[in-house]
C-alpha cells in the first residue's frame, strides 16, 4: 500500500473531467442569477432615471407657467401653451409644446428652444374646472416610452396640475 501511495504521479484524465463537470454544474445557476440581478437593476435604474428626468421637465413646466403673467396663459390645442414672462430685461414670449416629430417637449423663451424631455409619446394640456367656479387650472400630462433590457418598453405617466394665481 505505501509504494503505491509514493508511486502517484498525480490526476487521471478522468478524475480531471469529472471535477471540470461539478464546476461547470455549480457555475452556470450562479452566472444566470447573477446575470438576472444585474438586468433587474438596470431596468430599475433606467425607470428611476425616466421618472426623475419626467419630474424635472414638468417642475420646469410649473416653474415657468408660475413666472408667467396669469392673464397671458393661453393653451393652443392639447398640445401647446403660450404664454409671457414679463422682467427685467422686458416681456418675453413662451410656450411650451408638445414636438411630434422630434417626440419631445420643448420649452421657448424669447428667441431660445430649449428641450425639457425626449422620447415622449403624447402630451396634453387642457383647462381642467372640477367646479363651475374654479376656471383656472391647468392640466398638463406627459407620455414617454422607453426601451429596457429584454425587450419591453416602459410607458411612464404624469400628470401635473397648476392652479392659476386669481
Amino acid at each position: 500500500m505505501t509504494a503505491r501511495l509514493r508511486n502517484n504521479k498525480g490526476i487521471t484524465l478522468v478524475e480531471l473531467i469529472i471535477v471540470v463537470a461539478l464546476i461547470g454544474i455549480i457555475a452556470v445557476p450562479i452566472t444566470t442569477m447573477f446575470v438576472h440581478y444585474y438586468v433587474a437593476y438596470y431596468r430599475d435604474n433606467i425607470k428611476i432615471s425616466v421618472a426623475s428626468d419626467m419630474r424635472l421637465a414638468l417642475n420646469t413646466v410649473l416653474d415657468n407657467l408660475r413666472m408667467a403673467e396669469q392673464d397671458s396663459i393661453e393653451i393652443v390645442g392639447s398640445h401647446r401653451v403660450n404664454f409671457q414672462i414679463v422682467g427685467s430685461g422686458g416681456t418675453q414670449n413662451c410656450h411650451i409644446r408638445y414636438d411630434s416629430a422630434a417626440k419631445a417637449l420643448k420649452l421657448t423663451k424669447g428667441g431660445s428652444e430649449e428641450t425639457l424631455l425626449s422620447n415622449v409619446t403624447d402630451v396634453e394640456i387642457k383647462s381642467v374646472a372640477a367646479s363651475a367656479a374654479e376656471t383656472g387650472r391647468i392640466s398638463v400630462t406627459c407620455t414617454t416610452s422607453t426601451r429596457v433590457p429584454m425587450g419591453d418598453d416602459y410607458v411612464f405617466t404624469k400628470t401635473y396640475d397648476y392652479i392659476k394665481r386669481t
